[in-house]
């Protein structure tokens, strides 16, 4: 869930993932390592076929799709990003539920780009993002929005705290 507060020329952007859907993410990455039980554990393999063959190459699908919702889970990042007019700088926190946290602190003068973003969905309407490109960093991206001009009104806002 992402949420948006602004303060006396400050603006801070959090995008959390919640408990609950940490939990059902990883429930449901534990329903998969079902299939390795039931497919090579459960069964007596007596001999080597290709139903043992099948069955392996199963299992090892399962693995990886329920080793993937489990990272997920566990490593997903919850992010903030706040802008702030007074020290002319912004400050750029994570951290994950597996214990990874970090801080850091940047001056309005390491940005390199400020923009949306647009990502067009096979199965829905695009959304918007605002994307930052710091001076030796990748870009981050914060804010999803679902009206384009909710998107641009905030880029606009921040271009014009940072180059106040």
């Amino acid at each position: 869930m992402d949420t948006i507060r602004e303060a006396s020329g400050r603006i801070e952007f959090s995008s959390e993932m919640p408990l609950a859907a940490r939990l059902l993410i990883l429930a449901a990455g534990l329903v998969p390592l079902l299939a390795p039980y039931e497919l090579l554990i459960k069964p007596t393999w007596q001999e080597f076929s290709l139903i043992w063959l099948f069955a392996l190459v199963i299992s090892a699908g399962a693995i990886a799709t329920g080793l993937l919702a489990i990272c997920v889970a566990v490593f997903g990042m919850s992010q903030h990003i706040r802008f702030d007019a007074a020290s002319r700088g912004l400050t750029y926190s994570f951290k994950t539920a597996g214990g990874r946290h970090g801080e850091k602190e940047y001056p309005f003068s390491d940005i390199e780009r400020l923009r949306v973003r647009t990502h067009h969905w096979t199965d829905g309407p695009a959304t918007y993002n605002l994307a930052l490109k710091l001076r030796a960093t990748r870009e981050i991206e914060f804010g999803r929005f679902v009206v384009q001009g909710d998107a641009e009104r905030y880029l606009s806002v921040l271009t014009g705290m940072i180059g106040e």
